[in-house]
């Protein structure tokens, strides 16, 4: 099936206010007035140690009443890397169950392609058991969800954060996952600078799902390090896609020199700041790390222009998505967050040596799905 041209995380939701600008804020995060305890700085390091170990299991060991009963999956997949990731895993997964797989096509600028994609799976002789998608907030589909209650089809959709669970919506898959790669930052900017951190942390809250990663963030900053400082750069989404949001980073800076960290919430949000900070004459005082690293984030770890960085493998999230339709499907309990993504901290020690091969871990993810689903 032919695809459209790549495009990037930040223009995943278009329809979302992209007339929201830029704005720096402190307010509810720590603003370093407090003093950190030495112990709270020996817990995060301690944490720090165990986030950078490779993940070994799933998180999932509850394995089916029963090998797999034919089933068929309609992914309505956009052009994001994180679509085609998603889509990877889904097939593989598919696959594996036994299960046909179909894919239908939408243009994640333009919300109304989903709707009418939702509207031929739909349409499609036999019905899918399920249909996913990434990234679509639920008031651009919302209207559609009666339609699939009456045909008893089920809609799992992956990384759009918090919503209503029920007889037909009956997941949300990566939901606290942004939260939890928010503390890990947080402990790795405690540890990494003994408790002294002046972190400005960028985001893009038209996501809603990443709103939980600041959350996350926050909230454990101020449980650990009241010594630390927290300023927020929320960008637009058109600061995304217009290249500016580097040199907000560096203005921001040049305003406060005292900050000393940069952490982002998504890979390709981070795209040009290692450069902006070089030109800037700032690449020596301030650490750039965040979530979500792609090849580029790798690559800067491995030549020492970034620091650290959290993992996602996208194509574990098709894997989670069948085993949630394959447990409706035999009647079992499911939680969205059980096991939740493995992930990992990377920094210089632990980064390898080919920053190109894409991280998804643990290796044998897919033969430890296939063992609780009985199937070879």
């Amino acid at each position: 099936m032919p695809r459209k041209t790549f495009v990037r995380i930040g223009a995943l939701v278009a329809s979302l206010t992209l007339a929201t600008a830029a704005c720096a804020s402190s307010e509810g995060t720590p603003d370093g007035s407090g003093s950190t305890d030495t112990s709270a700085i020996e817990a995060a390091k301690a944490a720090v140690e165990q986030y950078k170990q490779p993940p070994t299991e799933i998180g999932i060991d509850e394995p089916l009443n029963e090998a797999p009963a034919p089933g068929l999956l309609v992914n309505i997949s956009c052009a994001d890397s994180n679509c085609v990731n998603t889509a990877e895993g889904a097939r593989a997964a598919a696959d594996a169950a036994g299960w046909d797989y179909e894919e239908i096509p939408f243009d994640n600028t333009d919300p109304a392609t989903l709707l009418k994609g939702l509207e031929e799976a739909l349409e499609m002789n036999p019905k899918p058991n399920g249909v996913t998608f990434t990234g679509v907030d639920r008031s651009q589909w919302e209207q559609i969800i009666p339609k699939y209650e009456a045909a008893g089809i089920k809609i799992i959709p992956g990384h759009i954060g918090d919503t209503d669970l029920g007889e037909t919506v009956i997941a949300s898959i990566a939901r606290d996952e942004n939260g939890e790669q928010g503390k890990m930052l947080a402990d790795w900017a405690v540890a990494d600078s003994d408790g002294k951190a002046n972190v400005l942390v960028m985001n893009v809250p038209a996501f809603p799902v990443l709103k939980k990663f600041s959350e996350g963030f926050d909230a454990q900053i101020a449980e650990t390090c009241p010594g630390c400082k927290v300023t927020h750069l929320d960008a637009a989404i058109t600061d995304v896609a217009s290249g500016a949001i580097p040199g907000q980073i560096v203005s921001m800076i040049q305003q406060d020199p005292a900050i000393n960290y940069v952490i982002s919430s998504v890979g390709d949000f981070a795209v040009g700041i290692d450069s902006a900070l070089k030109s800037a004459g700032l690449a020596d005082k301030v650490k750039l790390a965040g979530e979500a690293a792609g090849a580029p984030q790798r690559a800067g770890i491995k030549n020492g222009t970034e620091a650290a960085w959290t993992t996602i493998c996208f194509q574990y999230n098709g894997w989670q998505i069948i085993d949630t339709l394959l447990r409706d499907q035999q009647g079992m309990e499911h939680s969205e967050t059980a096991g939740l993504m493995p992930k990992q901290l990377l920094d210089a020690s632990n980064i390898g040596t080919d920053p190109e091969q894409p991280w998804c871990e643990p290796a044998d993810y897919a033969e430890q799905f296939k063992a609780l689903w009985l199937v070879k």
